[in-house]
């Protein structure tokens, strides 16, 4: 498909590829890419087929489904969660529950069929939480000096005195754990907090400590 206008931009990047080595790499890439829309991006591969965009990556997309006889993980997806929206009649394939343990993350798509799979049969998980307060809009020191110097740079006030860091540890290390609590809080179950302070008075149990309460130690006496 190389000879095609939209792939120009492949051709002159594979135009002094006499080993075939970068041609390799790239399938590979571009293999692992479309793998990752499937989970993270469905609605646009689904776009994708519906004849959304020109591009490259659109046009290889269409080419590749062209000839498939098998549903698609997120044509899948997307038939299941109508099915669900549409309150369909229970054939007895769901179980009688769903408990899921020891979840850090989770892509979208999976989060809303757990939400529509709620509305069905009783769903538990159960999310490790570190701290006991809402720490989802905690920034940590490196993010509010690049949203200080993008503020100066347009002339705008300084916004860093209404963002939290909050434990800078936890605003530092903890990105991943806060967009999956807000989609977990978005879906609007129930929550039941089992909070446990730590004992003892070591490093570790003072560091957890800080955590569970959202303190900043550089803030305390010594």
């Amino acid at each position: 498909m190389l000879d095609q206008s939209a792939f120009a931009p492949l051709t002159r990047y594979l135009a002094d590829d006499a080993s075939g080595l970068k041609l390799y790499q790239l399938a590979r890439r571009i293999a692992d890419l479309f793998n990752q829309y499937l989970v993270l991006r469905p609605d646009l591969v689904l776009g994708w087929e519906q004849g959304t965009d020109q591009h490259w990556q659109a046009v290889l997309w269409r080419a590749l489904g062209a000839d498939g006889d098998q549903a698609h993980r997120a044509q899948l997806l997307a038939e299941l969660e109508s099915a669900m929206a549409q309150g369909e009649p229970d054939t007895g394939a769901l179980p009688e529950r769903v408990c899921l343990f020891g979840l850090s993350a989770l892509a979208p798509v999976y989060v809303r069929m757990l939400g529509a799979l709620a509305g069905r049969i009783p769903v538990h998980l159960f999310f490790l939480n570190p701290c006991r307060e809402y720490w989802s809009d905690l920034v940590d020191e490196r993010g509010q000096a690049h949203r200080r110097a993008r503020a100066q740079r347009a002339g705008r006030p300084d916004p860093t005195g209404l963002l939290d860091l909050g434990n800078p540890l936890l605003a530092s290390l903890g990105h991943a754990g806060q967009i999956f609590l807000d989609q977990l809080l978005d879906l609007g179950g129930l929550d039941h907090d089992h909070f446990v302070s730590p004992r003892g008075d070591g490093l570790l149990q003072r560091v957890q400590r800080d955590l569970l309460e959202l303190v900043d130690p550089r803030g305390l006496e010594p």
